[in-house]
């Protein structure tokens, strides 16, 4: 049920003109309660879209990387694929390091299943998959050129 609203006007308008007033006054108030919660609404939505694309963005960003496997203590020390490089990376990592990927900026970022990279440690690899604070997470792994 509506409110009253109370409008005191000069008798000598008369009742037409009170009314008019009224509901002026009262179409007013409903259009701009409309127009706020409108507004609010479109904020929320682009809000939202603005999210999604970032994460989207940030998500096909990480899609494929190209780097060395090398271990947790050595890191980006051994991206150069040379012999002695493998042979150092083969020994830490079966005295118990973990392997690391290490991106061409010389990132290092951890590896969540080790299994997938014994293969390759020490070389040039190719990578896809997602990366999660500094944790990468390995679909697939193949040698790089």
């Amino acid at each position: 049920m509506d409110k009253e609203i109370h409008i005191s006007v000069d008798r000598s308008f008369g009742v037409p003109f009170q009314r008019r007033a009224y509901n002026w006054i009262r179409r007013s108030l409903l259009c701009s309660r409309a127009r706020y919660s409108e507004e609010v609404n479109m904020t929320k939505f682009l809000q939202a879209l603005c999210l999604s694309l970032s994460l989207f963005a940030f998500a096909a960003a990480a899609d494929q990387m190209t780097g060395y496997i090398s271990d947790s203590k050595c890191g980006a020390a051994h991206t150069d694929g040379s012999e002695k490089s493998v042979a150092c990376v083969k020994a830490c990592v079966k005295g118990g390091l973990a392997p690391v990927f290490v991106t061409e900026d010389k990132k290092v970022l951890k590896i969540d299943d080790k299994s997938k990279v014994t293969d390759f440690l020490g070389k040039k690899v190719e990578v896809t998959g997602s990366v999660e604070d500094d944790t990468l997470k390995i679909d697939t792994i193949k040698a790089a050129d």
